[in-house]
């Protein structure tokens, strides 16, 4: 699925892309428009959709400024079809952020990278040259794991305990004795007690430790095998020849076996196929039927050659310009 975005500074003009769209088959459920204010919605669908950070502020900030933003989501030929459609309307240029009323506002995401026009002293295409790495950490995530609980239960203790009780009994017995000393030494006012004692059960408590529950984790480490593809651009350069190249110039197709002969002793093992080590083949060649080089040694040209080349290819020239060099000097006949 690939993403068309244009901003346009009024919700009617807004309104008149979304008809349009309509009018040529696209429904509700591949159209988004949204009014400012919706910040919230538009960051959401913008990294559903992988804008990118410079283009994305850029609506984020047209909403807030009471801009309207309409995004299409769709397979790939139908978003662009869609983005030819909004460049039907007056959108908010992105470097001029509303002075100009121009076509742009379409996400890189619609197609393929696409060359951008830049205006100076000459007209030049930029292309850039993506290629995406990779990075493999880890995280830690829950797995699973125990919950102990502890709580405390009751339940009824029953025990046989003999207990002693005293009782004090009165008998009262008719006696006809005559008294004895004994006797008057009690026959006086006098008071006599005799308690009565008895027992009673007493309950005592006492906690004792009777099992201990031991809770740990062991650590074990494994080895994943984390399979992905990443992507890059490849450019694939060739020379055109102008109307001043000299007639009778001998076809490139002619040099097809040399330039494979030499792919396959020198350069097989640098990861890339003949087809991709083609257009570095062509521009050598171009540089040989090149009206401003002719005649030149490759010390003469190198320079030029690696400028025009970089321009296209940053970064990319130390790589390449020994066959560069090889296809420039087959076709010159040069050493």
């Amino acid at each position: 699925m690939q993403t068309a975005i244009a901003l346009f500074k009024t919700a009617q003009e807004a309104q008149r892309a979304v008809d349009r769209l309509t009018e040529q088959g696209y429904g509700d459920q591949e159209i988004t428009l949204i009014q400012g204010g919706e910040t919230s919605t538009a960051e959401k669908l913008m990294s559903q959709a992988r804008i990118p950070e410079q283009e994305h502020q850029f609506y984020v900030q047209g909403l807030r400024d009471g801009g309207t933003l309409v995004l299409v989501r769709a397979e790939e030929s139908r978003a662009q079809r869609a983005a030819d459609l909004l460049t039907e309307f007056d959108m908010v240029n992105m470097d001029t952020r509303g002075v100009q009323s121009q076509a742009v506002g379409q996400s890189q995401t619609v197609g393929q990278n696409q060359a951008r026009m830049r205006q100076g002293a000459t007209d030049e295409a930029v292309i850039p040259v993506v290629e995406e790495d990779i990075q493999i950490g880890k995280r830690e995530v829950q797995r699973g794991g125990v919950r102990v609980r502890t709580e405390i239960t009751e339940r009824p203790v029953e025990e046989q305990v003999s207990l002693r009780e005293e009782h004090v009994h009165v008998e009262r017995r008719p006696v006809d004795r005559a008294a004895t000393d004994a006797d008057f030494t009690t026959f006086k006012e006098g008071a006599f007690e005799l308690t009565e004692t008895a027992e009673e059960a007493v309950v005592a408590k006492q906690a004792r430790v009777i099992e201990e529950v031991v809770i740990g984790k062991d650590a074990t480490e494994r080895t994943e095998t984390v399979r992905d593809s990443v992507r890059r651009t490849d450019v694939d350069v060739e020379q055109i020849e102008g109307q001043t190249q000299t007639t009778g110039t001998t076809d490139f197709a002619t040099y097809d076996t040399d330039f494979r002969s030499y792919y396959d002793s020198t350069l097989a093992n640098k990861g890339y196929t003949y087809e991709q080590y083609s257009p570095v083949f062509r521009y050598g060649y171009g540089l040989a039927n090149d009206s401003r080089y002719r005649n030149k040694s490759w010390n003469d040209i190198e320079s030029s050659a690696r400028t025009d080349w970089e321009a296209k290819n940053p970064g990319t020239w130390d790589d390449f310009k020994d066959s560069v060099r090889y296809a420039w000097q087959r076709v010159t006949g040069q050493r």
